[in-house]
């Protein structure tokens, strides 16, 4: 299948998991981009900065959760997105297909990952490209295990992190359509377009321009061999991306801080001292939030119990009903919380 857009594959067959992570250090993959418009609950702009300057290393060994997601693809395109019918999207509909092998449409794999030749320093690596059919348009398809619980937080039942995924690998390819394969809870098939469009690609552009143009020069920084590691970090942070309150840099911080420990003292300054007494009045304010949150989730959890229920329907802006409170313990563990903040739409 042809490409639209003009692009430099690299062959990742034959790599390893840790030489294919270290290759792509060289560009900012497409589900790099999150991270840096502040979609990545997991991890910060810094850390990410400071694996492609070379600070940290840029290998991460695979975890459970991604080796899972890994092991999932295809399966949810074999099993599930090959007899799904676009024209009749109903669970029933794709057993039936599957049970008598109505293959409905079918993508293949990509063993290369793409290189933007107009945006070199973005690249993509695709789980597969859809081949078009009367159902589907050409473009990519991203297989994705979830929990519903977790898809129902947000507008769409997308992550926005995905969003921006898949957005970047139409803006290097140059297809105008793409979908997002979930499984959801081990067992329930979920298919979700996603169009090209044109406003968060310019997003896009402008800020990985801007990351990448940080990058490089923080290389020049930390390549040179007549500055300690110390001076080098200190002449690094002008090009640093800015702190965010996000808890991925805080985690983030306090590794480093941990690994790179040194007793000493300095002066304070009136910056800091500022610093400090705005930290000390939002840890009072939290406290107060806290308690008043506390009350507020302890009034819903005692509900649940008289009810004897795990979720609260409320209808949508199309009225119909959704699941938007639940309450429900998975494997045992204590029953969790959960509050969809569509729920704010219905004021």
């Amino acid at each position: 299948m042809k490409i639209p857009n003009s692009v430099t594959k690299i062959d990742k067959r034959g790599l390893s998991h840790e030489q294919w992570l270290r290759a792509r250090n060289n560009f900012i993959g497409a589900s790099e981009v999150g991270t840096i418009l502040g979609l990545n609950d997991y991890e910060s702009t810094l850390e990410m900065f400071h694996r492609k300057v070379s600070v940290i290393d840029s290998f991460k060994p695979e975890q459970l959760s991604t080796y899972s997601g890994h092991c999932l693809e295809p399966v949810i395109y074999e099993k599930y997105w090959k007899f799904y019918d676009p024209s009749n999207p109903t669970h029933e509909r794709l057993v039936e297909n599957a049970v008598a092998r109505n293959v409905m449409r079918t993508a293949r794999r990509v063993n290369f990952t793409l290189v933007s030749k107009e945006y070199p320093w973005l690249s993509c690596s695709l789980d597969y490209a859809m081949d078009p059919n009367r159902f589907t348009e050409p473009g990519p398809l991203d297989c994705k295990a979830s929990l519903s619980w977790v898809s129902r937080m947000y507008e769409g039942d997308v992550h926005p992190g995905y969003l921006a995924q898949m957005t970047s690998q139409m803006l290097i390819t140059g297809w105008q359509y793409s979908e997002l394969g979930f499984l959801l809870d081990g067992r329930y098939p979920s298919f979700i377009p996603v169009p090209r469009h044109i406003g968060i690609e310019d997003a896009i552009i402008k800020e990985t321009k801007k990351f990448w143009e940080m990058v490089l020069e923080g290389r020049k920084i930390w390549q040179r061999t007549d500055l300690s590691e110390s001076d080098r970090l200190q002449n690094l942070v002008q090009f640093e991306p800015e702190i965010t309150g996000s808890h991925a840099l805080e985690d983030y911080l306090k590794e480093r801080y941990k690994s790179n420990y040194k007793a000493g003292r300095m002066v304070g300054t009136p910056e800091i001292l500022e610093c400090a007494i705005r930290y000390l009045k939002c840890t009072e304010e939290i406290n107060g939030i806290d308690t008043k949150k506390t009350l507020e989730g302890n009034m819903l959890r005692k509900l649940f119990l008289d009810a004897k229920i795990d979720e609260i329907m409320f209808p949508d802006d199309k009225n119909k009903q959704k699941a938007l409170i639940s309450y429900r313990s998975l494997e045992g563990k204590p029953a969790v919380l959960r509050v969809s903040k569509e729920l704010l739409k219905l004021v």
